[in-house]
């Protein structure tokens, strides 16, 4: 389920060394804006303080740890992960038990009103409007192979919705090349559909 690259392995260490009541409450303040804009989680001056709380050198430490976890809650909450199944994949992480057992058990509780946020957000989007697309590229390695021979690339998509002249909201998937190629063969039905209406 997850990818265990070198930047995952860092911030994992990095979490490793964090005192555990400051660990949960951190993912607990990530879980509840999972739904968010991900660079507003924390500001600038939140960041900073996070510094000697988070017991790490620098700000790069504190983006890093950020967007591991929010990366780890996307996935769950995308899988729909139970505790048991999250326990085994960040053990695997390489993750100290005691942090595996407070981060199931915060999903445990804070999994069923993100889900409900995220399906609250996913009804809006059927009257957005699509105004940007980004989209970039990157490679996940399997560390289990120590060659690093494993390499998956994702497509990144950041898609830019406005709704009822609302501020913009951002959809971002990580498609597979599979995934990425389904998503194309889609648009392309959809294209052929549109274009013989207007014959």
């Amino acid at each position: 389920m997850f990818f265990k690259t070198p930047e995952i392995s860092e911030a994992i260490d990095l979490m490793n060394g964090i005192d555990l009541s400051k660990f949960s409450k951190f993912v607990i303040r990530i879980a509840d804006k999972l739904d968010e804009n991900f660079d507003q989680i924390f500001s600038d001056e939140e960041e900073a303080k996070l510094i000697p709380i988070l017991v790490v050198s620098d700000i790069r430490h504190v983006k890093l740890i950020v967007k591991t976890v929010h990366y780890l809650l996307r996935q769950i909450v995308y899988h729909l992960m139970k505790p048991r199944v999250i326990a085994k994949e960040l053990t695997e992480l390489g993750l100290d038990t005691e942090k595996v057992v407070a981060f199931a058990e915060i999903c445990s509780t804070h999994l069923p009103a993100i889900v409900d946020r995220f399906k609250d957000k996913s009804f809006d989007i059927s009257n957005s409007r699509l105004t940007d697309v980004n989209w970039s590229v990157k490679l996940l390695t399997n560390q289990s192979c120590r060659q690093y021979k494993d390499v998956v690339p994702l497509a990144q998509l950041d898609l830019t919705l406005k709704t009822n002249g609302q501020t913009d909201n951002h959809l971002s998937l990580d498609l597979d090349r599979k995934e990425l190629w389904n998503l194309y063969e889609n648009l392309e039905a959809i294209q052929t559909q549109l274009d013989s209406l207007y014959k």
